[in-house]
């Protein structure tokens, strides 16, 4: 058994590496970084530093893994080019041509006219930005008819105002490279592959010493270190979803006891048509129901409807600050619990009804033991093995259920932390939720396995 557990505790650390890895990778697929996404909707939103400065926020300028597997045209420098859009416009260009050399002499040219848009004579302030602002659109171009178009909307618009001689070249210049790109294929070099080594200094390899460190990083949303930020909002998270997970599973056994009771069989029918009519309504319907029920002068006002209590309550020792907390708390466990409540007794109920015809309950009765004790000792016990998979099983169905309750209810934990972090692109706290979501996931199957030597002693698990 030992052996087991230090062996799915392995492949525990694995999965984990395995899984945060590809929401690393997926975080650096996803356009633009941290701040593109904070500054407004990316692609819509254009920021006038960074046109100026050509940086794109706090983004390291080191390639993202030890190695690249890309064509030959593709500069292996590429990853240097800042901000992300224009490093992106520049490969698309390049893998349409192959064409390198007339690509960066085009990209260039763009660069210069966006620098020397500042410091051109007798234009207004909105009209030096109007024209930076059409520049800039051309990085988010890569098909021959829409860049031709972009630059002949910028050859009439410096034709038609006071711009040098030298500046209306530039532009003309621009419009014949960005001809010579497309006439002037070299199709061969997009087809040949190369592989560059970029050795131990890439964002992968420092994020993965960090993580082994446990060192999550740092939020893009506050700076804050993610691990603070996820401990911040794992309390709740965690009352809640154990006291849930309680409820549900003793109510759920002692109803399916209760009604596995010859004596209470013309309850039967109508307690299991109540649980499966409660079963098709949405948990945010029930969350509705029960503040205007139990939170609104409308009918009893007994619990808080949103928000938690403070974290320090003067005259009240630390340690007791958590009673102060049950009240904002009872509703979101109650909602929880009404919504996994049918599902768990239906399938419990169902276990039980299994077993009555087994031969054990059947000697059990001959030997004239009480019912209930025979559903209790003997039924329930067999099918212990039933909830404990229920439990593995139901655990992310929890989780789930947690982000809506705690959006609803306003309450600052795990669910609304990463409907919140989803929504600002905060990668490294979504990489850090994710990291401890699947560890309580991988947790809860061991602990099925553990359960289930303990339900049952009957039952080896491989080695």
């Amino acid at each position: 058994m030992v052996r087991y557990v230090l062996k799915r505790l392995v492949w525990l650390i694995f999965t984990l590496w395995l899984i945060c890895s590809l929401v690393f990778f997926l975080s650096k697929a996803v356009p633009g970084t941290c701040l593109d996404w904070q500054l407004g909707e990316f692609g819509q939103t254009i920021n006038s530093t960074k046109i100026t400065t050509g940086q794109s926020g706090n983004k390291p300028v080191i390639p993202l893994f030890y190695f690249s597997v890309h064509s030959r045209a593709v500069p292996d420098t590429l990853y240097r080019m800042q901000p992300e859009q224009h490093q992106q416009f520049f490969k698309n260009l390049i893998l349409l041509s192959g064409n390198r050399a007339a690509v960066q002499a085009f990209y260039q040219t763009i660069i210069n006219l966006q620098k020397s848009a500042a410091q051109l004579p007798n234009l207004t302030l909105s009209e030096k930005q109007q024209l930076r602002y059409q520049l800039e659109l051309i990085f988010a171009l890569a098909d021959k008819t829409q860049l031709e178009q972009a630059l002949l909307r910028i050859k009439n618009q410096v034709s038609t105002r006071s711009y040098p001689v030298s500046y209306r070249e530039k532009v003309t210049l621009a419009q014949q490279q960005c001809q010579a790109i497309f006439k002037k294929k070299q199709i061969l070099n997009v087809l040949m592959p190369a592989v560059t080594w970029y050795g131990f200094t890439n964002e992968y390899h420092i994020w993965f010493t960090n993580f082994i460190q446990g060192n999550l990083g740092t939020s893009c949303l506050n700076q804050d270190p993610v691990n603070e930020v996820i401990a911040e909002a794992f309390a709740n998270t965690f009352v809640i979803t154990v006291l849930s997970l309680g409820l549900i599973f003793i109510l759920a056994s002692e109803l399916s006891i209760w009604l596995s009771n010859a004596r209470r069989a013309k309850w039967k029918q109508t307690i299991l048509s109540l649980l499966y009519a409660l079963d098709s309504v949405p948990l945010f319907i029930v969350a509705l129901i029960l503040i205007t029920l139990f939170a609104s002068n409308s009918y009893f006002n007994i619990f808080p409807a949103f928000g938690s209590a403070p974290d320090s309550v003067p005259g009240v020792p630390a340690y007791l600050t958590w009673v102060y907390q049950l009240p904002y708390l009872a509703l979101p466990v109650i909602s929880l619990t009404l919504s996994g409540l049918p599902y768990v007794t239906g399938q419990t109920y169902q276990a039980i009804q299994q077993l009555l015809s087994r031969e054990f309950v059947l000697v059990a009765k001959a030997k004239g033991l009480p019912e209930q004790l025979v559903l209790r000792r003997h039924v329930w016990r067999n099918a212990l093995l039933t909830l404990i998979t229920l439990f593995t099983g139901f655990l992310p169905v929890i989780i789930t259920g947690a982000v809506i309750i705690e959006n609803i209810f306003a309450i600052p934990g795990m669910g609304r932390l990463l409907y919140h972090t989803i929504l600002a692109r905060d990668f490294p706290v979504l990489i850090g939720i994710v990291l401890y979501l699947g560890l309580i996931k991988i947790l809860a199957h061991v602990l099925a396995d553990i359960l289930y030597y303990l339900a049952d002693p009957r039952i080896k698990v491989p080695a």
